[in-house]
């Protein structure tokens, strides 16, 4: 409730400084340091309350369901606001944001009370830190999902950081026109589909089969959208891709939270994120600083490369893994 409380604030200040008069460039980058900072936050408690509420025999579908959700909206977010922003001003359009964010605070505060208990633990920062490292190094499942995750997201580094100039210097399409965003969307419709694929395969498949048949798809569409000349068909490679990391991620998020003891939800899945969402940046470094040098198809085959050695790995490391009692 805290943190939708400071993004309604950040939000809710443009709006208001417009209409003073005062609104000025340092107050905007100040809001969204505040906003993305709150973010932050709200994202740790986000993963601690989850299985408090749903239930841990739930995770999956809700974790799935979320993610759904999510990429919808970010789907149609940006061009409703475009829309609202074009037929009254984006500073005022900002009003809705604030609005929603205050929803959002009545709402956690309506859901506080299953969840308040794991907020009652004494304890530091520090040892927070050593207490959420040291449960991902201690399990075999958090720690392997982990490890491979950080290499599927290096991967996903290299592609992301290479999609504008794929667009328009592999196959040759303009900036001008819709390319870029369809190149966009597929990889959005990709991860929507992603998130309703794996609650059923949850069910039937194992997680090491699950996490290597997500970079063995992913894989497979990276490769189609890198290496072959047609765009049209490279946007359905962008889709399968997506579809094989978007599982990868969601079972090692759904597994983590499944097994990760109450107290230590937001500890463990906070320093978990940290590691397999950080090969993002360092991918996309990685793209920037070959791509002069090994061109655009070389460049993308390296993010192929990481994610058959991640593949490899996660056959070897996950082989007969199988779930384990959640932790209390």
């Amino acid at each position: 409730m805290l943190t939708t409380s400071a993004c309604a604030l950040a939000f809710g200040s443009i709006p208001v400084a417009q209409m003073l008069g005062v609104l000025t460039t340092p107050h905007l980058f100040v809001s969204a340091l505040v906003a993305n900072t709150a973010l932050v936050f709200f994202d740790a408690a986000m993963f601690a309350a989850l299985p408090a509420i749903v239930g841990r025999d739930r995770i999956a579908e809700a974790f799935a369901s979320m993610t759904a959700v999510s990429t919808v909206i970010g789907l149609g977010g940006p061009a409703l606001g475009g829309l609202i922003a074009g037929w009254w001003s984006p500073e005022y359009t900002l009003t809705i944001s604030a609005v929603m964010f205050v929803v959002s605070a009545v709402v956690f505060l309506i859901l506080d009370e299953p969840v308040r208990e794991l907020s009652h633990r004494e304890t530091t920062i520090l040892r927070d830190i050593g207490a959420g490292l040291g449960f991902i190094v201690r399990n075999r499942i958090v720690r392997s999902l982990t490890l491979l995750g950080l290499g599927n997201s290096i991967a996903e580094g290299v592609l992301s950081g290479l999609v504008v100039v794929t667009v328009s210097e592999w196959f040759g399409m303009t900036l001008d026109g819709p390319y870029l965003g369809f190149a966009y969307s597929a990889m959005t419709v990709g991860g929507f589909l992603g998130a309703l694929i794996l609650p059923r395969l949850g069910r039937r498949v194992r997680i090491g089969t699950i996490t290597t048949l997500g970079l063995i798809v992913a894989a497979g569409g990276l490769a189609a959208w890198s290496q072959q000349p047609l765009y049209w068909i490279g946007l359905v490679a962008l889709v399968v891709y997506q579809i094989g990391a978007t599982v990868v991620i969601l079972n090692g998020v759904t597994e983590r939270a499944r097994v990760t003891p109450d107290y230590l939800q937001g500890r463990v899945n906070t320093t978990a994120r940290m590691f397999a969402w950080g090969g993002q940046p360092v991918g996309a470094y990685l793209a920037a600083a070959l791509v002069g040098t090994i061109g655009i198809a070389g460049t993308q085959r390296v993010g192929l490369v990481i994610l058959i050695v991640t593949a490899g790995i996660a056959a070897f490391a996950l082989r007969g893994l199988r779930r384990e009692e959640p932790s209390n």
